[in-house]
């Protein structure tokens, strides 16, 4: 039996995340939020949401001697994460996102220090012990091509979302080679029309499509889209009163992958997902708001 429903690859983040803005930053103006807070991103999004859903996670990742590496590892312990996967480097390893957060929109500053010579999916992969791999960023370079054998041989399932700081497009070969590797590609609305070129998301999920068997496209307050087997399914997002949208798509993900990985229908995952998502929006920060599958289950019960 695989120890780990998912193995999750990617870089913890400690997020700075400011709400109540009276408005965007402006040179030579100092603005004042009413909230704050300081709590794990990036990666640790989907991890610490998969894990509250009940998926046991493999976490496949990096941290440094810093002070924001142990921030990190102390909040995820208090989670019980498996640390099978984990490699600390002899060196700081500081990824710091400074997140703006307006009701509908988000703004970000960034620092991330440069990559360890070994990661630890390069140290860890080989022996790591799973069902389904996911990136819960957009992953391309020298890594993903020598990692894509190993995890084909294993036989995993491959999910990946369409994260990263780059506007990368259809045009780029390394790119369709990239979708044409995955099992499930998971992005937002901006993403998709980014990668397709076109501005009608179902024009660009069908084009998605052409290389991925399953496109989910998550389009916040509209809803999400998804495309299976030459099939468009579109699902609404839950109305709540949304505080801060940071991790939101990540925590979609979580919730989306725990129906998807036990089988379930595409539908039913993205109802989930919509859930997740939406819930995770009533607190600061990606997990401030601890959704639990009761959570969501009773919030089922009350929409029927």
């Amino acid at each position: 039996m695989e120890k780990f429903d998912i193995l999750v690859v990617g870089d913890y983040c400690l997020d700075f995340v400011f709400t109540g803005l009276p408005s965007m930053p402006e040179l030579g103006k100092e603005i004042v939020g009413t909230g704050f807070i300081q709590t794990p991103g990036g990666a640790c999004n989907s991890v610490i949401a998969m894990h509250r859903l009940g998926l046991k996670v493999g976490w496949l990742t990096n941290f440094g001697t810093d002070s924001y590496s142990q921030f990190i590892l102390d909040e995820i312990r208090k989670e019980g994460i498996a640390e099978d996967y984990f490699l600390f480097h002899n060196k700081p390893h500081r990824q710091v996102t400074v997140s703006l957060s307006y009701p509908k929109e988000r703004a970000f500053i960034a620092y991330y220090d440069p990559d360890p010579f070994i990661r630890s999916e390069v140290r860890n992969l080989p022996h790591a012990s799973g069902k389904s791999l996911y990136s819960p960023g957009f992953y391309l370079g020298k890594e993903f091509d020598l990692l894509l054998p190993l995890i084909k041989a294993k036989n995993w399932k491959l999910i990946m979302d369409g994260n990263t700081n780059e506007a990368h497009t259809l045009e780029e070969k390394q790119v369709v080679r990239v979708l044409k590797s995955l099992d499930l590609f998971l992005c937002n609305a901006r993403e998709a029309r980014w990668m397709t070129g076109k501005e009608d998301l179902e024009s660009a999920i069908v084009s998605l499509g052409t290389y991925v068997p399953e496109v989910i496209i998550k389009n916040g307050a509209q809803g999400s889209l998804g495309w299976k087997a030459d099939k468009l399914t579109h699902t609404s997002a839950i109305k709540i009163k949304s505080v801060d949208t940071t991790g939101a798509g990540d925590c979609f993900n979580a919730g989306f992958l725990k129906i998807w990985l036990s089988g379930g229908s595409q539908e039913e995952a993205m109802k989930w997902g919509n859930i997740v998502g939406g819930l995770s929006t009533a607190a600061p920060g990606g997990i401030g708001q601890v959704i639990r599958c009761e959570d969501v289950e009773k919030f089922m019960q009350k929409k029927r």
